[in-house]
C-alpha cells in the first residue's frame, strides 16, 4: 500500500478575484507544479440560514474559501521541501487576493502521518 503524504492550508477572500487576476493565479499554478487550488464558495443557501443557526460562523463576510493542498508519495525530507516550497510560494503570491489584516484561515484537517 502506498503512503500519501499531504499538507494543506486555506485562505479567506472577502472580495471578488478579478478575471486578470485569476488568469494570474492560473499561469501561477503551472508554473509552481504539484499544488491544488480548491474554491469552496459561501452562500447561496448557506447565506439563508442564520450563523447562530449552526456551529460555522465564518462565512459572515467571506466570498469562499480557498484551500492549497499538495500531496506525494515519495518518502524523504527533500520532497517534502520541495512541495512545501512550492505550496508556500503559491501562499505568498496570493497574498493580494486574500484576506488582510489578519491574513485569515481556517484550520479544516490535522494531518497525522
Amino acid at each position: 500500500m502506498t503512503k500519501v503524504f499531504h499538507k494543506r492550508k486555506s485562505d479567506y477572500v472577502k472580495r471578488p478575484i478579478s478575471r486578470t487576476g485569476l488568469g494570474l493565479i492560473l499561469k501561477k499554478l503551472v508554473e509552481v507544479e504539484n499544488v491544488r487550488m480548491y474554491f469552496n464558495p459561501y452562500g447561496g443557501r448557506m447565506g439563508e440560514i442564520p450563523s447562530s443557526r449552526t456551529p460555522f460562523p465564518h462565512r459572515a463576510g467571506n466570498l469562499y474559501k480557498i484551500e492549497y493542498l499538495v500531496s506525494w508519495t515519495e518518502a524523504g525530507d527533500d520532497v517534502e521541501k520541495n512541495r512545501l516550497a512550492r505550496a508556500r510560494e503559491m501562499y505568498e503570491f496570493m497574498s493580494p487576493y486574500v484576506s488582510k489584516n489578519p491574513r485569515e484561515a481556517f484550520l479544516t484537517t490535522v494531518i497525522l502521518t
